[in-house]
């Protein structure tokens, strides 16, 4: 009777469960498209609030849990993430940055790809009965293996999270993912800014210009636009990650590919090995972007020869020897008075009141030479 009673009171209660799992299921179906969608149309924002969550939500339930473990290693890894994340997002970027934020990480990803294996192999033992053979209780050993691999788990991808952002960061200072497009001060209204740059070499590996003319440019992410007579009709050239130790046969080669290499105003020539700036350059007078940066510059007086180009707004010397010079800044500034962008940074009203200030003060202490 008891039975019947309780069965006849919950009478409908499997067709109201029954529809609780269907909207749970259809509710997790629809969230997960909108999180796929979201992740598509929007990746930035995307991995930013996810990798928020990430890193923050736990720090409240193991506050509220009183887990001190985890907090301590929690502040731990925070503290020492958030100084390497400061460091790679400084512009100008100081040349020992990529090598901590490489170190940093390799040594964040050891340390939990080692831990998660121990977790999994304390779980193992575990249900295969061997800790009873080092007498350890099985919930001991259990507790034990799943704390790990939660640590490995966690930390390891938080860790690969905040690499992925400071390696996109620093890619972008030092223009790994720059083209005329996306050059600082180029207007997306600047005709320029819509070209795909000319890449004469198929390889990153050129050592003299004159090996360039054997092979076909590479394509970028907009078709190169040809003439009737099959040059390129652009005025950006990318040149960058190459061995060059001279510009010999530049002009040459550029008159090769380009319908008119008058209308340079683009050049990517970082990452090679010159230590001078080529005379060559200033002969194009509509240069507006020159890239010059990881190259072996040692001497501030090469930037003297950029001063006849008027329209120069855009200057990368970092990661030159010169970059290191006292007053480099100010030196740079107060010979290219037109820059709007020095590495990757702005040049501001501040920055240029100073730069008077330095002109000055050489000047009334008589001319000096820059390489003083």
């Amino acid at each position: 009777m008891e039975h019947a009673r309780m069965h006849a009171k919950h009478r409908g209660h499997e067709a109201m469960h029954a529809e609780m799992v269907l909207i749970l299921i259809v509710t997790l179906v629809i969230a997960q498209l909108l999180l796929v969608q979201w992740k598509q149309r929007h990746p930035k924002s995307y991995n930013l609030i996810t990798l928020f969550q990430m890193w923050v939500v736990p720090l409240y339930f193991t506050t509220k849990l009183h887990w001190w473990r985890f907090l301590v290693t929690w502040f731990l890894f925070s503290l020492i993430t958030a100084f390497v994340t400061f460091r790679a997002t400084r512009k100008p970027l100081e040349c020992t940055t990529p090598r901590l934020v490489y170190k940093w990480f390799l040594l964040l990803y050891k340390i939990s790809y080692a831990t998660g294996i121990v977790g999994y192999t304390a779980v193992m033992f575990t249900l295969f009965g061997i800790n009873l053979i080092f007498r350890i209780k099985p919930e001991d050993g259990m507790d034990f293996g799943v704390s790990l691999l939660f640590y490995g788990l966690y930390y390891g991808v938080l860790g690969r999270d905040f690499a992925e952002m400071c390696a996109d960061f620093m890619a972008s200072t030092i223009g790994f993912f720059y083209t005329p497009a996306y050059s600082p001060g180029l207007t997306s209204t600047d005709p320029l800014a819509t070209e795909s740059p000319l890449c004469p070499s198929a390889v990153n590996n050129l050592k003299l210009f004159k090996e360039a003319m054997s092979e076909e440019p590479r394509a970028g992410l907009r078709p190169l636009l040809r003439s009737p007579e099959g040059k390129v009709c652009s005025r950006a050239v990318k040149l960058n990650n190459n061995i060059l130790s001279d510009l010999r046969n530049f002009t040459q080669v550029m008159d090769f590919f380009l319908q008119d290499i008058k209308l340079l105003s683009w050049i990517d020539l970082s990452f090679n090995d010159l230590s001078t700036i080529d005379p060559v350059l200033t002969s194009f007078k509509d240069l507006k972007v020159l890239y010059l940066h990881g190259n072996g510059i040692p001497k501030m007086s090469e930037v003297d020869k950029l001063a006849v180009l008027p329209h120069l707004q855009n200057l990368t010397l970092h990661g030159n020897p010169i970059e290191g010079e006292k007053g480099y800044r100010n030196y740079m500034i107060t010979v290219l008075p037109h820059l709007k962008n020095l590495d990757f940074s702005g040049v501001t009203k501040q920055e240029r009141g100073m730069a008077k200030l330095w002109k000055r003060t050489f000047s009334r202490h008589g001319k000096r030479s820059a390489d003083e």
